[in-house]
């Protein structure tokens, strides 16, 4: 879907469709949007969203709820409770406007300040092609530093005059920047079997009205992401198709995919993703900024050519939020900049910089896991944010669970009660049970359980993060790192399968033997300043 805005004080766009509230102008194309005003302030929501407590509430509804809030911190307080894709407008009687992302930003809302006056979109390309801007040198440093069009750090984006807002802030007009909103307090401490259950229950409330106003379709792969929608969905499944995006040669994803399809008795597409051409790619690099991501745009473009043209489909992209995925259940001391840059897959010598920077920003909060926060706002403050860009070219995806209550409701969760996918397991267990039966991404099992162990995932982050650098700088090590990293997983494959185990007892042994040999014949070995007895 089309989700293209802008918002100024000027009347002048090549979109098609306008608002005027107060002294701003919102334009738009197809996106759905609503709002209201009241004297001097005034409220619009830009999206596709539901209520969670009640789903039954109209866009027009929940805005005038909105008006009728006495604070903007009122206004972030309902925010909590909407559920999809969206942005909040709330205009002030000062004639400032503070513009609201959804919990993790995929519309993205991107702010500049030219002379002394505010403009925010959707798109860098639509304020590029007004200002004329050229692209930042630091930021293509970093973005060429990126492997598999990884996302901008922190705030960045391809113009040193244009930020974007990330995750838990809002941008404010009068200052015209992004300001922090969340965290503010302490997460009461809650079960993971509670926030299950609450999981459960806002789901199944809201997927009903999902279903009734939406054409949807469910991209299915051998993760416990997608398996999680999907036992969701299991009193649905006649009237949302599924289906799987193959590769020749990468087939693990369908094959999985296809047995869950055959064994819970219901229909699934392969669908052999088509690839677009170099011209075809070139337009869209241009059209996102540089910020394009191949495999996405081909697999929207696939979905484009398919029956599943005209259906969205459901995401279960937020959900990772659940099972620790950064920090694991490591100490928190460890999240230093070091090891977050290692979870960015960008190797450029200036990315560091703005982890920083975001550590400085967050540096006095301690209300929750800085590998959590790290996670959200980072991984899906500009990842999800990127790829979401990519699909809407073509599609429109509906993430599940892009809510602020869920995801406060899962940080809530002592992290160590988080890994192992735990979280999801308990869903699934309580919603669809024989969907456990077949194995979870069956061709990383041994790469799965090396990791389970939080301080080899720790260290293996950083071996893996630095030989990936060296290589991208001396491409004539190539073999000398290609033998450094077998040597790596090897040794972690023994530690992981605990074959050291068996090693460790057999040198214990042999040092016992030798030992009581050594008692026995009093061996001693005597240095001019020290003396071993064994």
């Amino acid at each position: 879907m089309d989700k293209l805005y802008e918002l100024s004080k000027q009347d002048n766009s090549n979109l098609i469709n306008s608002i005027h509230l107060g002294d701003w102008y919102i334009h738009y194309n197809k996106v759905p949007i609503y709002y209201k005003a009241k004297g001097k302030q005034a409220i619009a929501i830009l999206g596709d969203f539901f209520h969670i407590q009640s789903p039954d509430l109209t866009g027009s509804d929940i805005v005038k709820e909105l008006l009728n809030l006495q604070s903007f911190k009122d206004i972030l307080d309902y925010s909590k409770y909407l559920l999809g894709r969206f942005v909040v407008f709330y205009f002030d009687s000062d004639h400032s406007v503070k513009i609201i992302p959804d919990p993790t930003a995929t519309i993205p809302i991107c702010y500049t300040s030219q002379a002394g006056e505010v403009f925010v979109s959707s798109s860098t390309h639509l304020l590029k092609e007004k200002f004329g801007f050229s692209f930042s040198k630091t930021s293509l440093k970093i973005k060429n530093g990126a492997a598999n069009q990884q996302p901008l750090p922190y705030n960045l984006t391809m113009f040193d005059e244009v930020k974007q807002v990330i995750p838990n802030h809002y941008f404010n007009s009068n200052t015209a920047h992004m300001e922090r909103f969340y965290p503010v307090a302490f997460l009461n401490s809650q079960t993971l079997d509670y926030a299950v259950d609450q999981t459960i229950k806002v789901i199944d409330n809201v997927l009903p009205f999902i279903v009734s106003k939406k054409t949807l379709s469910l991209p299915l792969t051998a993760g416990i992401d997608s398996r999680t929608v999907l036992a969701f969905l299991k009193k649905y499944i006649d009237q949302i198709p599924t289906y799987t995006f193959y590769s020749p040669g990468d087939t693990l994803d369908l094959e999985t995919a296809q047995d869950i399809a055959k064994d819970m008795h219901f229909r699934h597409q392969a669908l052999k993703r088509k690839s677009l051409n170099n011209q075809e790619i070139s337009f869209f690099k241009d059209k996102l900024d540089g910020n394009h991501n191949i495999r996405i745009l081909n697999n929207g473009y696939t979905l484009n050519e398919s029956a599943f043209k005209d259906r969205s489909f459901l995401a279960g992209d937020v959900i990772p939020l659940a099972k620790s995925n950064f920090g694991k259940n490591l100490p928190e001391k460890l999240a230093t900049s070091s090891y977050l840059v290692t979870k960015t897959h960008n190797y450029s010598r200036e990315n560091k910089k703005y982890i920083k920077d975001w550590l400085q920003d967050v540096k006095e909060q301690n209300y929750i896991s800085i590998f959590d926060l790290f996670f959200w706002e980072y991984r899906f403050g500009r990842w999800l944010p990127n790829n979401a860009d990519n699909y809407d070219i073509w599609s429109d995806p509906f993430y599940l669970f892009n809510n602020r209550y869920l995801i406060e409701l899962w940080l809530s969760v002592p992290r160590e009660q988080r890994t192992k996918y735990s979280f999801h397991e308990e869903i699934i267990e309580k919603k669809w049970p024989e969907l456990l039966e077949i194995p979870v991404n069956p061709g990383k099992k041994y790469k799965n359980k090396i990791f389970s162990n939080q301080y080899l995932f720790y260290l293996g982050s950083f071996g893996k993060y630095y030989l990936e650098r060296l290589r991208r700088h001396d491409n004539s090590n190539r073999t000398w790192f290609s033998l450094i990293q077998l040597g790596i997983v090897f040794w972690m494959l023994l530690a992981t399968i605990k074959l050291y185990e068996r090693f460790v007892k057999k040198i214990t042994s042999f040092w016992i033997s030798i030992s009581h040999i050594s008692i026995h014949y009093k061996i001693q070995y005597t240095s001019p300043s020290l003396t071993f007895r064994i």
